[in-house]
């Protein structure tokens, strides 16, 4: 995973999708246009055009990136980590810390 934390839309906006509850305060990420990722030694390595970076992510960012689709609030995407996972307790501040740092990195909206 990345690490940080979001509690809402980087425009401080909702963006629900067509279909979805248009609740004030619900963000619904997106991951942003063109990333591409490759695996390599258990590791997944993404990079996105126009940047020079190279971010390292694991199995649970990839999923996150997955999940950021513009179809699944944070709060339904904490869900599916527990349940995927078999967690105790759901993941929430891992989940928004890794959102915070992902759209600091420009790889969410």
């Amino acid at each position: 995973m990345l690490n940080e934390r979001a509690t809402h839309a980087p425009s401080g906006e909702a963006s629900a999708q067509p279909g979805s509850p248009d609740l004030p305060g619900v963000w619904y990420p997106r991951a942003a246009p063109g990333l591409h990722w490759t695996e390599t030694d258990g590791a997944f390595v993404l990079t996105h055009p126009g940047d020079d970076r190279v971010h390292v992510l694991n199995q649970v960012g990839v999923l996150l990136l997955e999940l950021a689709n513009g179809r699944h609030s944070v709060e339904e995407m904490i869900s599916i980590l527990q349940r995927a996972f078999g967690l105790d307790h759901a993941p929430e501040a891992d989940v928004r810390q890794f959102l915070d740092r992902a759209v600091h990195a420009g790889l969410v909206r």
